[in-house]
């Protein structure tokens, strides 16, 4: 609407949003900027494609550094000199949601990442040095209470929702 409509967004200034679109993951891997596709990155939890950026074009940033189509908190929060200015002209998609299939797949085995959700928000432990509860699942309360001060250092990847 920005680039191609005669009126912007002028047309449409005020009126609600009603809806959030969730994004899975696996979703997410497949806008990774190459044949045609668009080119999405996902912070926090939040998805926006960064196609029309001109250092994500095709998708690859800082040559095959940062791939678009993956979860890239943890690079753009810590590892970044800029952290999250630059998407600042990105569009925000939606959010990153997890089946509870999805989120099984992150163990360390079958995904290199280790998640865990609680309390309706995913996880990213991997970095968490001696996690010892399990990863790529739902935890309960007991467990994050007895290891809430690890838990607070994990990093916010997404969402858990009902299939």
């Amino acid at each position: 609407m920005l680039k191609d409509s005669p009126h912007g967004i002028r047309k449409i200034s005020g009126v609600d949003a009603i809806a959030v679109l969730g994004i899975t993951i696996d979703e997410l891997k497949k806008m990774d900027g190459h044949d045609g596709k668009k080119a999405y990155v996902s912070v926090e939890g939040k998805v926006y494609d960064v196609s029309e950026l001109s250092f994500w074009r095709n998708g690859p940033h800082q040559g095959d550094l940062h791939l678009a189509g993956n979860v890239l908190t943890k690079e753009i929060l810590t590892d970044s000199p800029i952290g999250l200015a630059k998407l600042d002209r990105a569009y925000l998609v939606g959010l990153l949601v997890f089946t509870r299939e999805q989120l099984a797949r992150f163990n360390w085995m079958a995904e290199s990442k280790r998640y865990v959700a609680y309390d309706g928000i995913v996880f990213d432990v991997s970095d968490l040095e001696l996690w010892v509860l399990d990863s790529a699942v739902e935890l309960s309360g007991e467990e994050v209470d007895a290891k809430i001060e690890r838990f607070q250092h994990a990093i916010r990847t997404g969402y858990l929702v009902n299939n």
